[in-house]
């Protein structure tokens, strides 16, 4: 396997007017007779960069000019042993710029647009590697945010992978921000005042995510908000785990129209009770009402692996954790906040004259 030749190459995503994506037959290898997105191999010998290869491969097989803002990297992704033949890193790129008819064909292939519908049906080949990886990352990360991934496809006829590095796709706008804010200020949920922490630590705020499950129309309304960031997102099942994120797991699987499980403790570990099964192969969605670590979240990937499904996705309701919280698959969060933390030998003056108070978990 060390004797492959490493190649780097990129794919750009380019579609109409009405969305549908532009694909090539390819008429060579890699992937002879197979429908992908256009691309090629960079210029390495001239120092080309991946924008300059995009950019070049656009004109050069559709004749569609592109400046760099015409290009989102929304994928890089390194793929061991692909076909036996190489290693390869391939940065994708979406393409912001319309094509208004299919171009000519070229030597490399024929030109036609297809939905991502008609992609994903079967109704057309496409390269096995780009049903299960690329057209999922491409959905979940090409309107912003980028993934980064690395692929082994040495044994044959088995494809692992995992994600390095993930950037959300989506941010709340500054209304939708003070929105959320408003609902967990008038539920309860996010209390202001003088706090002592679990920790010990000291706090002026304090997010209690139970006091909004006790509103279900406010629940309904966060969900949804947070359901617009999941689209694209792939799964059969929600699973969450007891007690925090059972409300909103649920909620999440009925508007998804999902089915619905969840883990609960035992002997101090979260395990699956209850007869609840995961199939082969099922891809379930993770849903947690809030992050600071992570320690549940990644107890429900180890189970959803040891029960032989594929975690898909993880979303959150509140991600306090300033980035630190890190797993193997996307993770999606409605609002993400920390607030300030004191020692007791260093509560600020106008903190420590408010009397402290122990929330409770």
């Amino acid at each position: 396997m060390s004797q492959l030749p490493f190649k780097i190459s990129v794919l750009v995503f380019v579609r109409d007017g009405d969305g549908r994506q532009l694909l090539i037959r390819r008429a060579r290898e890699p992937n002879k007779d197979c429908w992908s997105p256009i691309g090629g191999k960079l210029e390495m010998s001239d120092g080309e960069s991946p924008f300059e290869c995009a950019m070049r491969e656009t004109r050069e097989e559709i004749g569609l000019e592109l400046s760099e803002a015409d290009l989102h990297l929304f994928a890089m992704i390194s793929e061991r042993g692909y076909e036996g033949s190489a290693h390869w890193l391939m940065f994708l790129f979406d393409c912001k710029k319309p094509l208004s008819a299919p171009p000519p064909d070229i030597r490399e292939g024929h030109f036609a647009f297809f939905s991502t519908g008609e992609i994903l049906s079967g109704k057309i080949k496409i390269p096995e590697t780009d049903k299960k990886l690329l057209w999922d990352v491409y959905g979940k990360f090409a309107d912003g945010g980028m993934a980064v991934m690395r692929a082994d496809c040495s044994q044959a006829g088995r494809l692992s992978w995992t994600f390095e590095q993930t950037i959300s796709k989506r941010k709340n706008t500054m209304d939708d921000n003070e929105k959320i804010l408003k609902i967990f200020k008038d539920t309860g949920a996010l209390m202001e005042g003088h706090f002592i922490l679990r920790s010990g630590l000291h706090s002026g705020h304090f997010f209690q995510c139970a006091r909004v499950c006790e509103h279900m129309d406010r629940v309904s309304e966060l969900v949804s908000m947070l359901a617009k960031k999941l689209e694209g997102t792939d799964c059969d099942t929600v699973l969450a785990p007891a007690m925090g994120g059972l409300v909103l797991g649920q909620e999440v699987a009925r508007q998804l129209g999902k089915r619905f499980i969840f883990a609960e403790k035992q002997d101090g570990n979260l395990v699956l009770r209850r007869n609840f099964k995961i199939g082969d192969g099922e891809k379930i969605l993770i849903v947690e009402d809030v992050i600071t670590r992570g320690g549940r979240v990644q107890e429900c990937i180890d189970i959803v692996k040891a029960h032989g499904g594929k975690p898909a996705a993880v979303a959150v309701l509140v991600d306090r954790s300033e980035g630190r919280a890190k797993f193997e698959v996307p993770c999606v969060s409605l609002l993400e906040f920390s607030f300030p933390t004191y020692a007791p030998d260093a509560i600020p003056a106008e903190l420590a004259s408010i009397p402290a108070c122990h929330p409770g978990s």
